[in-house]
């Protein structure tokens, strides 16, 4: 890997939200808005959260309440589901896999996304998958941004 520049990056400001296992720590939590289309690109929902920037998640991760805010029936067969772990130790959870956008830095992208289906509460997560391979990101904590390109 080697280190180099962001061609003209853009600045987004992160907020430290969150007490994670008894202790407020510091994590880069940014808003986002998601989107989800139908087959013919008609919009079917729209959903603004804070979501956790985490590099060491493969794949993004919403709540049941998102995929509703988002218009979507996850209870139909097109949405793939399984269990996935990595997020609490020791258990999985059951989610359902969908493609929808998220606009970062002023352009939408079409990213993965795993929709928990149980209806708790779960910390919104965005992942690498559709999103470092589309966007540079760069951390900078002193500054408590992100930039990205």
């Amino acid at each position: 890997m080697t280190l180099a520049a962001l061609p003209t990056p853009r600045g987004i400001a992160f907020t430290h939200r969150g007490n994670y296992a008894g202790q407020e720590k510091e994590r880069p939590v940014i808003d986002v808005e998601f989107a989800a289309v139908d087959d013919h690109g008609v919009l079917l929902g729209s959903y603004t959260t804070g979501v956790l920037v985490d590099s060491g998640a493969r794949t993004t991760l919403l709540s049941l309440e998102a995929a509703v805010e988002l218009g979507m029936d996850l209870s139909e067969g097109r949405y793939p589901k399984e269990h996935i772990g990595g997020i609490v130790p020791g258990a999985s959870l059951w989610v359902a896999f969908a493609l929808v956008k998220v606009n970062l830095c002023g352009r939408w992208l079409d990213i993965p996304v795993a929709f928990h289906l149980h209806p708790i509460r779960v910390s919104h997560l965005l992942g690498r998958e559709g999103v470092f391979d589309q966007v540079e990101v760069c951390f900078r904590h002193v500054e408590r941004a992100i930039y990205a390109a």
